[in-house]
């Protein structure tokens, strides 16, 4: 596209890349709300991610392929676009978080993310890490998590 002479008399092209291009504000301006997750509706959100989309949450990735042949895929579980800690390695140190699992199969995955999600609801360090993760999501309401949790 040919714009009008500038005043030297050479005539430039348009940058239509920038006449065209969207902006974040433009991206951003939805007219939806997101969905706000609750503390007792997050047990079947995260079912409701496995069963829709294992294939985002359970994956073979270059650095289980090249550290540990054996188990080529890891299993993570998403909120958004994060992945969700699942507890502190080995269980007792507070600096390590777990943020995936390696796993072998599709259905061993699917296994591991499954006792993670029946440990939402009945292991209190499993509850207290995630509580703290969410504590920053967007679309999660953080004042539903029960004080018991909190607290400890």
């Amino acid at each position: 596209m040919l714009t009008a002479p500038s005043e030297q008399g050479e005539i430039k092209m348009a940058l239509s890349f920038l006449k065209y291009g969207v902006t974040p504000q433009k991206r951003n301006n939805r007219k939806a709300e997101p969905t706000v997750i609750t503390w007792d509706e997050l047990s079947s959100h995260f079912n409701n991610l496995l069963s829709d989309n294992p294939e985002k949450l359970i994956r073979e990735t270059k650095w289980s392929r090249r550290n540990n042949p054996q188990f080529p895929m890891e299993a993570r579980m998403m909120f958004g676009n994060a992945n969700v800690p699942m507890g502190y390695y080995g269980g007792n140190t507070k600096n390590h978080l777990v943020k995936s699992i390696p796993c072998n199969s599709m259905a061993q995955g699917k296994k591991q993310l499954k006792e993670f999600i029946e440990a939402i609801e009945s292991d209190i360090e499993t509850q207290q890490v995630v509580a703290r993760f969410l504590k920053n999501q967007k679309s999660f309401d953080y004042s539903s998590i029960p004080s018991s949790i909190l607290e400890s």
